[in-house]
C-alpha cells in the first residue's frame, strides 16, 4: 500500500501586525518624558548659572591683565585658576551625566517589542557611548578628580560627544513613519547645525589650549573668533542645542504615550517583499 508522505509547505505567513502599546509601555515612555524634562530643566539651569557668571569672569580677567604689568605670566595664569572656581553645583553635572542615559534605557524598552535586532543593537550602542563619553566630559568639565576642561582628549570626547548625539537620534527616528519622521529630523538637523557651532566656537578660537595648535592663526581660528565674538553667540548656541535635543528625545516618547505604532510596520495581509 503505498501512501504518499504530505507535502510540505514552503509558502511564509504573512507576519502579523504588532499590537498597539499597552499600559507598561506608556508608562515607561512616560517615564523617560520625564527623565527628558527633569534633564532639560537641569541644562537650563546649569546655563543659567554659567551665563550670569560670565560677566564675573571677564571682570577677573581684566583684573589679572592688570596684574601682568608687574608680575611674571606664570604668577597670571596661577592667581586665575587659584581664584576660579566652577560656579555649578557637581550634582549638577552628576544628575545631567546619568539622567539622560536613564531615559534613553527606558524609552528602549517602551518601544522593545515594536523595533528590529538591528534597530535596538545600533540605539543600544550609542546609548552606552552617549553614557561613557558624557561620564568623561563630566570630569573634565568639572574638575573632578583635579581634571580641567583643556587638552586634546576632553576636545576629542566633546566633539565625539555631540557626533554621537547626532548619530543616537538618526538611528532612533530612521524606522518611525513619516507623520513622526519629518518633525523629528527637523529638529535633529537642527541641533546638529547648533552642535557643530557650539563646537566650532568653544574649542577654536584657542586651538592651541585644545591641542589642535596645527590650526592657530588659520582660517577656521579666525571664523571660530569672529563667531564666539558676536554678544556671546557660544553661549546662546549652547543653549540652542541642549534644547533641541531635549524636544527631539521628548518627541521620541511622544506616539508611545499615545498609544500609537511609531515604526512603519507591514499590514498583515500584504505580500512579502
Amino acid at each position: 500500500m503505498n501512501e504518499t508522505a504530505p507535502e510540505l509547505s514552503t509558502d511564509k505567513k504573512p507576519e502579523a501586525a504588532p499590537t498597539k502599546p499597552g499600559l507598561v509601555q506608556v508608562l515607561l515612555a512616560v517615564a523617560a518624558a520625564l527623565c527628558f524634562l527633569f534633564h532639560g530643566v537641569a541644562d537650563l539651569a546649569e546655563w543659567v548659572i554659567l551665563n550670569n557668571d560670565t560677566e564675573d569672569v571677564t571682570a577677573m580677567a581684566a583684573d589679572v591683565d592688570s596684574m601682568s604689568e608687574a608680575t611674571s605670566e606664570a604668577t597670571e595664569t596661577d592667581a586665575y585658576d587659584e581664584e576660579y572656581e566652577m560656579p555649578v553645583p557637581v550634582w549638577v553635572g552628576a544628575f545631567l551625566t546619568f539622567s539622560l542615559p536613564l531615559g534613553l534605557l527606558l524609552g528602549i524598552a517602551a518601544e522593545w517589542n515594536f523595533q528590529k535586532i538591528a534597530w535596538k543593537a545600533g540605539v543600544i550602542f550609542c546609548v552606552f557611548a552617549e553614557a561613557a563619553l558624557g561620564l568623561i566630559a563630566f570630569l573634565y568639565f568639572y574638575g573632578v578628580g583635579g581634571l580641567n576642561s583643556e587638552g586634546l582628549i576632553f576636545a576629542l570626547v566633546y566633539m565625539a560627544w555631540n557626533a554621537n548625539r547626532f548619530l543616537l537620534l538618526a538611528v532612533w527616528n530612521f524606522p518611525r513613519k513619516w507623520g513622526w519622521l519629518l518633525p523629528a529630523a527637523a529638529l535633529a538637523l537642527v541641533f546638529a547645525g547648533l552642535a557643530f557651532i557650539d563646537t566650532l566656537t568653544f574649542l577654536f578660537p584657542e586651538p592651541g589650549i585644545y591641542g589642535f595648535r596645527f590650526l592657530e592663526g588659520t582660517f577656521v581660528q579666525s571664523v571660530a573668533t569672529s563667531l564666539s565674538n558676536l554678544d556671546d553667540l557660544n553661549m546662546y548656541v549652547w543653549l540652542g542645542a541642549k534644547g533641541f535635543l531635549t524636544l527631539s528625545l521628548l518627541l521620541l516618547t511622544v506616539p508611545v504615550i499615545f498609544k500609537q505604532l511609531p515604526n512603519r510596520t507591514p499590514k498583515p495581509n500584504a505580500p512579502p517583499l
